[in-house]
């Protein structure tokens, strides 16, 4: 079992994690040390973390939010944990997995295997610039990642939704407090959607009207 983040790490997640919501990762200088923070992790990232937390408030919010989805991205999918268990849950849905990190994703590509080739693609690019067509996407979920919302609301379709999760909520290293994060939600344009049973500062979810 995981001893959970060090103190560094959350020092770091959270001063990272203020920078990128404020800022947005696809400034060069955020960009490049997010890439070399994540490629420096990638190959021993997966080593003592459970990801049944993390998929489980996922599915919380994704039952209370009762989507048919064909399209979907996970921002930030490290190792690709959430696009994986996308794909599983919404069996006719292509999902993509998009990270700043090249190692990160060679990660989650050897994890997708035959049973999801075709369905789950993992490219390297950034929150604050999605590699996708206006109103292109169904579903964009986070897990673990400073919330950057200016991109969600032309990614996704009309009446399409966003969920955030925190899976040690506010103490997680690269947390946006639920306050913050529904301010810039609800300043670009989506509906903030309360998720019953979740317990506060881990799940957060939004649609686009």
């Amino acid at each position: 079992m995981s001893a959970g983040p060090t103190p560094w790490q959350r020092r770091l997640g959270r001063a990272l994690g203020t920078v990128a919501t404020h800022v947005g990762p696809a400034r060069p200088l955020v960009r490049r040390v997010n890439r070399r923070l994540w490629d420096r992790r990638a190959a021993t990232w997966d080593d003592g973390l459970d990801p049944a937390r993390r998929v489980g408030l996922l599915d919380l919010a994704l039952d209370a939010l009762d989507l048919d989805v064909a399209r979907a991205a996970d921002l930030g999918t490290g190792t690709g944990v959430g696009a994986l268990h996308l794909a599983r849950r919404f069996p006719a849905a292509r999902v993509t997995g998009v990270d700043v990190s090249p190692r990160m994703v060679d990660v989650a590509r050897a994890k997708a295997g035959d049973e999801l080739a075709g369905r789950v693609t993992f490219v390297v690019g950034d929150a604050a610039a999605l590699p996708f067509r206006d109103g292109e996407l169904d579903l964009v979920v986070q897990i673990n990642l400073p919330l950057v919302a200016g991109d969600l609301p032309r990614a996704l379709r009309p009446g399409g939704a966003f969920v955030a999760v925190s899976s040690l909520g506010a103490g997680t290293p690269f947390h946006t407090p639920h306050r913050t994060a529904a301010r810039l939600l609800a300043r670009a344009g989506l509906d903030v959607v309360e998720i019953p049973g979740a317990e506060p500062e881990t799940v957060l979810a939004a649609r686009r009207p």
